[in-house]
């Protein structure tokens, strides 16, 4: 029973290293990033903001993982359909098309094998919102909230 808790104990250890470890790497990946605090649904979401053309190119690409309900918000200076692709991407994605604050299209579990299919929402919009995928299927969200 003693070498079970141990084995547990040391198991518990690991996986606390390794999420601080995770969550440290993406700190430094996003620390010129501004943070935008979003409430989706009953969510809050901590998403690292691409406002110029360079963090846009760039996005998620990269990246092997996210803290929990982080993710990006691309903010774009006009309405448009503007086009997305999964390229170098390591997970799935969510998307979510905004306009203003309302949601006006939304794609779910987007995998990384879609590359070089282009991913856009059928509305104009202004905002994108990337997160891991699964986060917000339940959701009957219309409208997501700036907290900051």
């Amino acid at each position: 029973m003693k070498k079970i808790i141990g084995i547990l104990g040391v198991f518990i250890l690991f996986i606390f290293i390794f999420t601080r470890s995770t969550s440290k790497q993406t700190e430094n990946l996003f620390s010129n990033y501004a943070i935008q605090k979003t409430r989706i649904g009953k969510t809050v979401y901590t998403l690292y903001v691409a406002d110029t053309q360079e963090k846009r190119n760039k996005g998620l690409s990269d990246v092997q993982s996210l803290p929990v309900n982080s993710g990006m918000i691309f903010i774009f200076p006009n309405k448009g359909k503007y086009e997305f692709w999964m390229k170098d991407m390591k997970m799935s994605l969510d998307f979510i098309f905004v306009d203003g604050t309302k949601i006006v299209d939304s794609l779910f579990s987007i995998n990384p094998d879609t590359y070089p299919r282009i991913i856009k929402g059928s509305s104009q919009y202004n905002k994108v919102i990337e997160i891991p995928h699964g986060l917000v299927t339940t959701t009957n969200a219309t409208d997501v909230e700036f907290l900051n």
